[in-house]
């Protein structure tokens, strides 16, 4: 890639010697990958704990008790 952005001074354009020099997708990836996975946790956690809640709200409009 960095050939096809050449210049005529034979130097590698700036914009791909930035892209060579960024990281990879793959390291940008394995990077967030423990904060995405507290973050679905957290919300996976929190999706439970309300279904739960409207589970017994609704076991005790109908007047169940511990069932």
């Amino acid at each position: 890639m960095a050939t096809e952005k050449a210049s005529a001074s034979g130097r590698a354009h700036p914009d791909a010697m930035a892209r060579l020099q960024a990281p990879s997708i793959e390291e940008q990836l394995k990077e967030a990958m423990p904060l995405v996975t507290a973050t679905l946790r957290v919300r996976i956690a929190r999706t439970i704990a309300q279904l739960r809640e409207d589970e017994s709200l609704a076991k005790r409009k109908r007047g169940v008790r511990n069932a």
